[in-house]
């Protein structure tokens, strides 16, 4: 007998197919017309900042918050759920990551966009045996947070040159900097100035 149970592309609820509509936005398919809509809003408000990503203003803004990186507690565990983050980014030219955090963060999160910093272990040192003597060789970077939901949400490298290996399932995630204080979409320009990312005449060139 097939499997008519789905998984909701924004809030990763499963739902049926035959007893529940199906409702389809780009490539991905929603259990309910909230859950489009909410896509569609956060889908606008990366596409508002993908000319600001990559700006040496951004990290500035980070530094500038003296976050201490080493403070293992600050940070999220996450799952990737895809490397190719959604057909909609892809279209726009920005790459993306999905994310499943292991534990729901604070609902002032949910909608609206954080900039902060992801890390993750080199590919294989997961495996080999852990000496707790020797610090672990994270790689760190700036990114935005599109948080979806408590815990699942769309990742955008500040830095358009880095990746995040394919073959990286886990990484940790610490939020630094709120860029909306609204869950509606702002506009362009005021999104900007709240973020304090903008980049002047510079556009983030198609992958």
């Amino acid at each position: 007998m097939p499997n008519l149970d789905l998984v909701c592309f924004y809030c990763m609820e499963a739902f049926h197919v035959v007893l529940q509509s199906t409702f389809m936005y780009k490539d991905h398919k929603f259990c309910s017309e909230k859950c489009r809509s909410g896509q569609i809003k956060l889908d606008m408000k990366l596409e508002n900042v993908q000319d600001q990503i990559g700006t040496s203003n951004c990290v500035k803004k980070l530094e500038a918050t003296n976050v201490n990186l080493s403070k293992n507690g600050k940070f999220f565990s996450a799952e990737i759920t895809s490397h190719d983050g959604t057909e909609y980014m892809r279209q726009i030219g920005v790459k993306s990551v999905l994310l499943q955090l292991e534990k729901a963060v604070r609902s002032q999160l949910v909608n609206n966009i954080v900039a902060g910093y992801i890390r993750w272990e080199p590919v294989g040192q997961h495996l080999s045996p852990r000496d707790d003597t020797k610090p672990v060789q994270w790689t760190t970077e700036p990114c935005l947070m599109c948080f979806k939901t408590s815990r699942a949400l769309e990742v955008v490298l500040c830095d358009e040159a880095a990746y995040i290996p394919e073959k990286c399932t886990s990484v940790e995630l610490l939020p630094a900097i709120g860029a909306e204080k609204e869950t509606g979409v702002q506009p362009k320009e005021q999104l900007e100035n709240a973020a304090g990312i903008r980049q002047e005449g510079k556009q983030v060139p198609p992958t």
